[in-house]
């Protein structure tokens, strides 16, 4: 941690310098030319051209030389302020150095780069101790990804991870959690049907190598399974094999009661 914080105050000095040695030589250079002087030479000039070509009368072309006469004199005679690199700007330099450092030093004497997160640790602490249906989503995944790391082996907990994750918006979380849990109990066909769905809604539906794979794992272990014949039967449809796919909704849709929901969805 300390590492961390004199390599990010050593860049921040360094970005400071470089900066002001920028400025500087471009200050060298001398300063750009005076675009307002350049601007009314060249209306003057064109004053000229549409005078020689008979568009305005002699009379308008005197007024207008005098007018854009005058504004050019008050431009050449206005002062212009440039950039230099007077004693004056030393105190920015100095604080843009030394806010870093002086950032680095408050740290090191009130702050403790060696201690881990403990405010996150006693707010895991205290969601541990506290009513599970108390809990948000992402509080309940935090206290069971912990429960995860004490209990590896265990395929249910990493199956409540994964629909603590799902409930706080962090569908990539569930499917690490579900490859975890296939990876513990390949032999179990609710997991590899809720790796499926999670595979499915981070594709935003689509039949994905690794969506067809899980729900092929699924229907080995559960040749009923309704999810996975739906999504199998869509992926055959998908690949150019109509009529398979529809002969297979037909057999799911015969085999599946008439008081079930999901018959809508077919």
């Amino acid at each position: 941690m300390i590492a961390f914080w004199v390599a990010a105050g050593a860049l921040s000095a360094a970005a400071a310098i470089l900066l002001m040695y920028r400025a500087a030589q471009a200050a060298a250079h001398g300063q750009a030319p005076d675009t307002t002087s350049m601007f009314y030479r060249r209306q003057l000039a064109e004053i000229g051209d549409l005078a020689d070509r008979g568009l305005i009368a002699p009379d308008e072309r005197r007024g207008a030389e005098a007018e854009a006469s005058r504004r050019l004199l008050a431009a050449a005679d206005a002062p212009v302020e440039t950039w230099s690199t007077t004693p004056s700007r030393a105190p920015i330099l100095l604080v843009a150095i030394g806010a870093p450092v002086l950032a680095l030093g408050l740290y090191l004497a009130v702050g403790s780069p060696g201690m881990g997160d403990q405010p996150f640790a006693r707010r895991l602490a205290g969601w541990r101790a506290a009513n599970p249906e108390s809990l948000q989503p992402a509080e309940m995944a935090a206290v069971l990804d912990k429960l995860t790391k004490e209990r590896p082996n265990d395929p249910d907990g990493f199956r409540f991870l994964a629909l603590a994750e799902g409930a706080s918006s962090n569908p990539a979380g569930a499917v690490r959690a579900l490859k975890h849990a296939v990876q513990l109990a390949p032999g179990r066909a609710d997991l590899w049907e809720m790796l499926g769905e999670a595979e499915l809604f981070t594709a935003n539906g689509e039949l994905t190598d690794e969506v067809i794979d899980a729900f092929t794992h699924t229907i080995r272990l559960d040749p009923k399974n309704v999810a996975a014949r739906f999504h199998l039967a869509r992926a055959k449809i998908k690949a150019g094999d109509q009529a398979g796919g529809l002969a297979d909704w037909r057999a799911l849709l015969a085999d599946m009661p008439a008081s079930d929901p999901r018959r809508g969805d077919l």
